[in-house]
């Protein structure tokens, strides 16, 4: 009977054994399983950080080509492609063109405000390039004689 005893006090040991390692691992799997979701939402929230980042950066980028791109095909003034309607003429044929341009407006009003002449070169769909250009090749030429203030532009 000592033996059934022993076995049975043996066995209960045993399940009370079981039954603490089951809680034990229990609890430590509880604890894995927040520990994991917890690092799974760090990653998740890093991984978006980095996203952000690579996106902003991927724009700014995407920005940068698309303006080098115009500059390239000449969609954008910059530099000599300020010389709108240069085409396929050299610079100094189109400003030269212009300029006589300038000089029939000027025979028609004599004398006109800096500013009206500009704007009236601009309708012609003329650069501010181009047409201050124009104007200095008629002063250099004597065609035309800018006032002392550069507000008005006569026929000399």
């Amino acid at each position: 009977m000592t033996t059934s005893k022993k076995g049975r006090k043996l066995e209960k040991g045993l399940k009370k054994a079981a039954t603490s390692i089951g809680k034990t691992l229990a609890r430590s799997q509880v604890k894995i399983e927040k520990t994991g979701r917890r690092a799974v939402k760090s990653a998740e929230k890093l991984v978006e950080g980095i996203t952000h980042s690579a996106e902003e950066v991927l724009a700014k980028t995407a920005s940068k080509l698309k303006q080098a791109e115009k500059r390239l095909s000449g969609e954008q003034e910059k530099g000599a492609s300020r010389f709108k309607g240069v085409g396929q003429k050299s610079v100094a044929e189109a400003i030269g063109i212009l300029a006589g341009e300038i000089k029939i407006c000027m025979e028609e009003h004599e004398e006109l405000g800096a500013s009206k002449l500009l704007s009236l070169m601009k309708a012609r769909g003329h650069s501010d390039a181009m047409v201050f250009a124009a104007m200095g090749w008629l002063v250099r030429d004597k065609k035309i004689v800018i006032s002392e203030d550069g507000k008005k532009v006569s026929l000399e």
